[in-house]
């Protein structure tokens, strides 16, 4: 079995200790067998600054 690389594998002066870590990509993927009620899971406005629907409120610290 292999470990992952781990922070204290790396020496505290190496190249690879001072890159920043890039963020984890994530995908989700939803099936609704008997139907759903789509208003509620759309943001009112779109962008940057959207407001979660409050069926997407879990959703927010992601």
């Amino acid at each position: 079995m292999a470990l992952p690389l781990l922070d204290a594998m790396i020496p505290a002066g190496a190249a690879l200790a001072q890159t920043a870590a890039a963020p984890t990509p994530r995908m989700a993927f939803v099936y609704f067998p008997h139907g759903a009620v789509m208003d509620r899971w759309t943001p009112a406005t779109t962008g940057t600054g959207f407001e979660m629907s409050e069926i997407l409120k879990p959703l927010e610290p992601f």
